[in-house]
């Protein structure tokens, strides 16, 4: 036994009072002390060998094994006891296999009970639990878009669901479906990242109102009104077809407007172009001018503004004008719509008489004149005869009363 003043080197060059884990042999211990003593003894180590012990191979703790492992000892040795020692030992301390779940050196220590010799062997154990790494970028299906690519990335495998029990080994699928997509990425080492990557569905209308108007006698062209949120596409009669938001026309008829949103969707509306050409009609009457009647009104009739004009400059807006001259007066009235229709009113004056009064010749009786303002020429008294020209002489008639003012 070695005390504290006692020193015990082997042959070996091993220190100590025991000598472990050598082949049988001759071996030699120095025993030295504090006062300078020593002794050399001879030490026969007979040929019981130690036992034999493996530990197994290192091993790798990684997500594929749930984070342990388990190393495999061994020994060809019969009847010998196993111990292991190490950081993280879940079970089997006392067994060939033990259980770790922690990186680092695990000794095991294989005793023969027979003879107390032992050996021991060591194996090493790593932690390799990186991650992946996933990314996932999904993208908008849109009315013209109607399907999109994900895009995946990560070191490793790649593995997607998604919306309708959708599954894909790509890392770069093909979809039409709005929703979430995940994608799993597993690394060589069984560690797994996940990602997701969402799909929307654009598909609002863009919203369109189309606005047309009345075309009249006046009125040749209008402007049509767009509204929408995006670009403009009209079409129409005699195929018209025009890219502004407000175009002009000047043809009655429907109007289609078509607006295309920047998500390729489209909103359409009709606009209605009418045509007013309907005339007002116009009646004119007129009348007559007598001696007594020295003015007349005029009566116009029609659906819309009245306009007179007539003999001398006349003109007047009213629609039933008085006038005291004779002649034709042109009515027109003009609709709300610009249209005009015209009529003829006459004015007749029966004011004078046109009588021509011819000389009444008598014979044998003072001749007179009955009407006319000129001189008259009569026969002289006495028998006329049949065979020679009539002598006549001249004197002045007198003048009728005209019967009217001129």
């Amino acid at each position: 036994m070695e005390h504290q003043d006692t020193r015990m080197e082997w042959s070996t060059g091993a220190t100590g009072a025991t000598l472990s884990n050598v082949p049988a042999g001759s071996y030699s211990v120095t025993i030295s002390d504090s006062r300078g003593c020593t002794f050399v003894l001879p030490v026969e180590i007979g040929g019981t060998a130690v036992p034999n012990v493996d530990a197994g191979a290192d091993a790798q703790i990684t997500c594929l094994n749930n984070g342990q492992v388990v190393l495999d000892g061994s020994s060809s040795t019969p009847g010998v006891t196993f111990s292991w020692s190490g950081p993280g030992i879940v079970s089997g301390g006392s067994t060939e296999d033990v259980t770790v779940d922690e990186q680092g050196t695990y000794t095991l220590t294989v005793t023969n009970p027979q003879t107390g010799c032992s050996s021991t062997d060591a194996a090493s154990v790593t932690v390799n639990n990186t991650l992946p790494g996933a990314t996932a970028t999904g993208g908008t299906l849109t009315c013209t878009t109607t399907s999109i690519m994900l895009t995946g990335s990560g070191n490793g495998s790649f593995s997607w669901t998604g919306p309708n029990n959708f599954t894909s080994q790509d890392q770069n699928p093909t979809v039409s479906v709005a929703g979430t997509y995940v994608l799993t990425v597993t690394g060589a080492n069984g560690c797994t990242s996940t990602d997701n990557a969402e799909v929307i569905l654009d598909d609002e209308a863009p919203g369109a109102t189309a606005t047309g108007g009345t075309l009249t006698c006046t009125t040749t062209s209008v402007m049509l009104t767009g509204s929408g949120n995006g670009s403009f596409s009209w079409t129409g009669p005699n195929n018209f077809t025009s890219q502004d938001q407000n175009p002009t026309v000047s043809v009655a008829g429907t109007y289609v407007l078509t607006v295309t949103g920047s998500n390729g969707c489209t909103s359409t509306d009709n606009a209605e172009v009418i045509l007013d050409d309907e005339a007002p009609g116009a009646t004119a009457t007129g009348g007559t001018l007598t001696c007594t009647t020295t003015s007349i009104m005029l009566t116009g009739s029609g659906n819309g503004s009245f306009s007179w004009t007539g003999p001398n400059n006349f003109t007047s807006q009213e629609q039933n004008p008085t006038v005291s001259v004779a002649g034709t007066y042109v009515l027109t009235v003009t609709g709300a719509n610009g249209c005009t229709s015209t009529d003829n009113a006459e004015v007749i004056s029966m004011m004078k008489l046109p009588v021509q009064l011819q000389p009444v010749v008598r014979s044998l009786a003072p001749p007179r004149a009955l009407c006319s303002p000129a001189a008259a020429t009569v026969p002289s008294p006495g028998p006329v005869p049949t065979t020679s020209p009539a002598r006549t002489r001249t004197r002045p008639c007198r003048l009728l009363e005209p019967m009217c003012s001129p």
